[in-house]
């Protein structure tokens, strides 16, 4: 039996306060309070504490833990007994393992050797002088958590919309919060309890719509963050939906089938009341599948006594599923990349693209790149990256991928080079289809593509998006660019709505057709407004939000 606790508004308001704590550890007074100074200027949502030694910052660092933490190097150039740079920041990173360190140190310092160093104890080096403030404030937008980077960028579509005060409250806080505990018998008998989630962020729009992820990343902030994406995807992508997402907290690779399907039934039923097809509709996230939600459909429809296959979409064709499911985010990157290449008056056909992630997304849209003419050069996935500088055959890797239990490790088509340099290859384009924050404020200088298309949600860092709006790159957001799939999903429940199925040629051309609308709809704004794609596609979904929830009143 689950225990659910439902929080409403107060909860997901309360939740959103709380700051990243970042400690700044300087011994010389002078550049700790530049330093001080500078991130206090230049950072929004974080709290800044300064310590003039690592002694001082452990005794009164309480149980609060830093996100980030900036360390001089030389701690004990004054105090020849005190701690160093890098005893320190080895004993911080025990302490809280989440937290980010940056070590800094002068020019003087042999940069290879310190480097080396931090390497091996999982920290990052910058040489102190006024380049490194700016690259300190855009490392600090880093450690953001998923939420608060998204309010980040809410808040300056909301400015430049002048949105009232109401309405704004109303579409940055989430709806409702649900978290779950879920106890599921595992298969040598003892009881694991499993934590869940699902936020519902907006319904202004229509029904709340959003996938269910199971990782051991998955907490409050990062699923209230994909919720509010969510709503701003559905708003863009011009279909009846509010956002919501959901999540349980566990390590799929180190369970059985059966426990998945039993952890799967438990968090069904916990949610039984919350799902619907005309209040939430689930569907396929990382770590989920067709057969996932073919076991939300059975457990939903035993609880609430009838088949009812439109309670989540993404599910197997022979259970009401949609023909084009499987290609349509792959495919709408692709559609949104075009346009893009349109509008720059860049010809695909002389274009060289690289593509992160070559599961799902990233395979199709490499596919359909490659279908339209763009020579896609470098490929990668959690087991290799792998560049040809006259084009890469996609057919041959995705059926490598296929007979190699879906690795493109030994990949023959290709030269291996190390994942990290396939995102800065001299490329006319870049397709990030893997996991968030890949592209930093750390990477982010290096990066030579003139074009990024986010395949994947949130590949960007708020850091990284000013480094690159300032050198000019065209970046088409993932509520934008990723957005087939959604689009895709509101096709798989129309039909099951009306038991009327449409032919995958159908499907497409109706897909492509709603990308290219909602593309054009965005650029017209950035145009408008002389903003970024990412900022104006913010502007345009809250603009209809904000329309709706205008329309619909509140009490």
């Amino acid at each position: 039996m689950a225990i659910t606790t439902i929080s409403k508004k107060s909860k997901a308001a309360n939740a959103q306060k709380v700051n990243p704590l970042i400690f700044v550890i300087e011994d010389d007074k002078l550049q700790l309070e530049i330093l001080k100074d500078h991130l206090e200027s230049t950072t929004q949502g974080a709290d800044i504490k300064v310590f003039a030694t690592a002694e001082e910052c452990f005794a009164k660092m309480g149980s609060r833990k830093p996100a980030m933490a900036f360390i001089d190097l030389n701690l004990n150039s004054k105090v020849k007994t005190a701690m160093d740079g890098m005893k320190a920041g080895q004993k911080l990173k025990k302490l809280a393992p989440k937290c980010e360190i940056v070590v800094m140190s002068d020019p003087a310092n042999r940069v290879e050797s310190i480097n080396k160093s931090l390497r091996e104890s999982n920290m990052q080096f910058i040489n102190k002088g006024s380049s490194a403030m700016a690259l300190a404030s855009a490392k600090v937008q880093d450690t953001l958590n998923p939420f608060q980077a998204m309010i980040q960028r809410f808040d300056v579509a909301a400015k430049i919309l002048k949105l009232e005060a109401d309405v704004y409250e109303m579409m940055k806080t989430p709806s409702k919060l649900i978290e779950v505990s879920l106890p599921v018998k595992m298969d040598d008998g003892t009881i694991k309890v499993f934590e869940g989630f699902r936020v519902i962020h907006s319904t202004a729009l229509g029904p709340s719509k959003g996938g269910i992820r199971y990782s051991t990343q998955v907490d409050a902030d990062e699923v209230k963050a994909l919720a509010a994406w969510m709503t701003w995807k559905c708003a863009i992508a011009d279909i009846p939906y509010g956002g919501a997402k959901g999540g349980i907290n566990c390590d799929p690779r180190k369970m059985s089938v059966g426990e998945i399907e039993r952890m799967t039934r438990a968090y069904t039923a916990a949610m039984a009341d919350i799902f619907g097809v005309d209040k939430d509709i689930p569907a396929p996230d990382v770590n989920t599948s067709g057969r996932e939600m073919a076991w939300i459909v059975d457990e939903y429809s035993k609880v609430n006594g009838g088949f009812t296959p439109g309670v989540v979409t993404g599910k197997p064709l022979h259970l009401g599923g949609s023909q084009g499911r499987v290609e349509a985010t792959g495919r709408g990157v692709c559609t949104a990349a075009l346009e893009a290449l349109s509008r720059m008056k860049m010809n695909p056909k002389k274009i060289k693209a690289a593509v992160q992630g070559f599961g799902n997304v990233g395979s199709i849209s490499a596919k359909h790149f490659a279908a339209n003419g763009i020579s896609v050069v470098a490929i990668s996935d959690h087991t290799g990256a792998f560049y040809n500088p006259k084009g890469i055959d996609i057919n041959k890797a995705i059926e490598h991928c296929q007979k190699n239990g879906g690795m493109l490790k030994g990949f023959k088509g290709a030269t291996a080079i190390k994942p990290e340099e396939l995102l800065e290859l001299n490329v006319d384009m870049l397709a990030p289809c893997a996991l968030e924050n890949q592209i930093t404020a750390e990477n982010a200088p290096r990066i030579k593509a003139k074009l990024i298309v986010e395949g994947a949600n949130g590949p960007t860092s708020a850091g990284a998006d000013d480094i690159l709006n300032k050198k000019g790159v065209i970046i088409i957001p993932d509520i934008l660019a990723n957005g087939g799939g959604v689009t895709v999903s509101y096709f798989e429940w129309v039909q099951n709505r009306t038991g009327y199925y449409y032919s995958e040629e159908e499907i497409n051309k109706r897909a492509d057709r709603w990308m290219k609308q909602a593309f054009n709809n965005v650029w017209k704004v950035s145009e408008k407004h002389k903003v970024s794609m990412r900022i104006a596609a913010y502007i345009f979904a809250l603009e209809k939000v904000a329309t709706a929830i205008r329309s619909r009143g509140c009490y």
